[in-house]
């Protein structure tokens, strides 16, 4: 186990991170289709998926944070 202070992540860092991961595999991804010839629609199922792995894992991770903020009832 950690012994690390959870900070609860907000909202806007949230979707700022999914964002940037949009980005950054689009362009990743654009740049290997257009050198390979695929057509647009092969690789932009890879932008979608790659933003909802990481919005659920973010998301997750904001879960255990706020359960571990508050008090035991």
């Amino acid at each position: 186990m950690t012994t690390e202070d959870p900070r609860v992540m907000g909202w806007g860092t949230i979707i700022a991170l999914m964002t940037a991961t949009g980005l950054c595999v689009g362009v990743m991804l654009g740049l290997i289709g257009d050198a390979l010839g695929l057509g647009p629609g092969r690789t932009t199922a890879g932008v979608g998926a790659s933003v909802g792995v990481m919005g659920a894992l973010l998301i997750a991770r904001r879960r255990v944070a706020l359960a571990r903020t508050k008090p035991p009832t």
